[in-house]
């Protein structure tokens, strides 16, 4: 086994509410300055990666004797220096390289996830570990694990249906907007979010994969309506204009706002067809409306059907990703164990390399680069199938000789 182990640190909405997690959000910033400070005070500190995503912070590092509680208490302490909340309980921590990568690979599947079987968290480690390659801390056991995780990834997705469709009632709603109208109609689009509660704030937030360029969003409190689109971008529109039904400029209607029955109950023709997504309960619109010839009408029933189905899917999958994780976290293993015999290897090849520059000048003889690498290849391979021991020297000279 190899001398170092690779270890984790992580605070998940699993063992933390909103308000500890926020503490440990780190912005792109904070996370380079973390990487500093941990390079700086614990230098057997090899591989090193920071994920922080909506849900999850966590540190993956490798390290011959620094252990997780040690860095635990490093990042609290720099955190929460002007606090009294200096808990360690909201994190969960492991030394064992094996329980690092087997919890790393539960993460990235979607297993871990808030939403089962989310697909972003991939994406947020690749780019993780695509910071960690920069800052050349990507070690060769986190290495190795990253290998493991892309398999695994593309293993889930190619061979279950754990990934089909979405679970997000948001999410959802855009792509039937995105799916109603075509290329071209998408581009002139006008789209009304009515509401500020937490389904407005998840289109908004999903719309940067949508890129719906005009939307609007209307409260009943404006401070409310303003405060988001300054967040996600957009525009406001004025509440008396939606209780007035004021909707002809808009081709699609997202509704959210709690306790307001038949809020929308006149949506005149325009020149196209209309959207009305009525994402709340009790329902916000006028049933009839979904009788209009020139209206596409969803509500919350006819969207979960669909979410529901997409469930129902991957909590059938899950046995399969789990042995899918199983068998990454075997192959890892072995890999693992075969890492001496690599390290033997690696170290036998230099001594070999200087054996055979010593050998040839003492004899006054020169060989063309390649072919003393055919030499050295060949006396590394025969030390490899007479599992790891070292050539005598008058069989490495019989080699050599062969291609001078």
């Amino acid at each position: 086994m190899m001398d170092n182990s690779l270890r984790y640190i992580s605070i998940s909405h699993k063992s933390a509410a909103l308000k500890a997690r926020e503490c440990y959000h780190f912005s792109d910033a904070e996370q380079k300055a973390w990487v500093e400070k941990i390079r700086l005070n614990f230098e057997d500190v090899q591989g090193l990666l920071i994920l922080v995503t909506c849900n999850r912070t966590e540190i993956y590092f490798e390290s011959k004797n620094t252990t997780a509680r040690q860095i635990l208490h490093f990042i609290i302490n720099g955190t929460m220096a002007n606090s009294q909340d200096r808990s360690t309980s909201y994190f969960s921590t492991s030394d064992e390289t094996l329980e690092s990568v087997k919890h790393i690979l539960e993460v990235s599947s979607g297993l871990a996830s808030s939403v089962l079987g989310d697909s972003e968290i991939i994406h947020q480690i690749k780019m993780a570990y695509h910071q960690s390659c920069q800052d050349q801390l990507q070690g060769s056991l986190l290495e190795r694990c990253m290998q493991s995780v892309f398999k695994c990834h593309k293993r889930i997705s190619n061979e279950t249906r754990f990934r089909d469709g979405t679970t997000s009632v948001a999410y959802k709603a855009l792509k039937l907007i995105a799916s109603t109208f075509n290329t071209v109609e998408r581009k002139s689009l006008k789209i009304l979010f009515i509401g500020a509660g937490d389904i407005v704030k998840q289109l908004l937030n999903y719309n940067n994969k949508f890129e719906f360029n005009s939307v609007y969003v209307a409260n009943r409190t404006a401070q409310k309506a303003e405060d988001l689109t300054q967040k996600f971008g957009g525009y406001t529109y004025d509440w008396d204009r939606v209780l007035a039904n004021d909707f002809k400029d808009f081709n699609v209607i997202v509704t959210a706002v709690s306790n307001r029955p038949n809020l929308v109950n006149n949506l005149a023709k325009g020149t196209g067809k209309s959207l009305i997504l009525d994402l709340a309960v009790p329902g916000n619109t006028d049933k009839q409306l979904a009788d209009e010839p020139h209206i596409i009408h969803y509500d919350l029933d006819s969207i979960a059907k669909a979410l529901k189905e997409n469930h129902d899917n991957r909590m059938k999958s899950i046995d399969q990703v789990e042995k899918i994780i199983k068998v990454e976290l075997q192959e890892y293993v072995f890999w693992l164990k075969k890492a001496p015999a690599r390290k033997f290897l690696s170290d036998y090849k230099t001594e070999v390399v200087e054996w055979v520059n010593t050998y040839l000048h003492q004899h006054g003889q020169r060989i063309e680069n390649d072919k003393a690498q055919l030499a050295i290849n060949r006396i590394i391979r025969r030390s490899f199938k007479q599992q790891g021991k070292k050539i005598p020297e008058p069989e490495m000279e019989l080699i050599l000789e062969e291609h001078i």
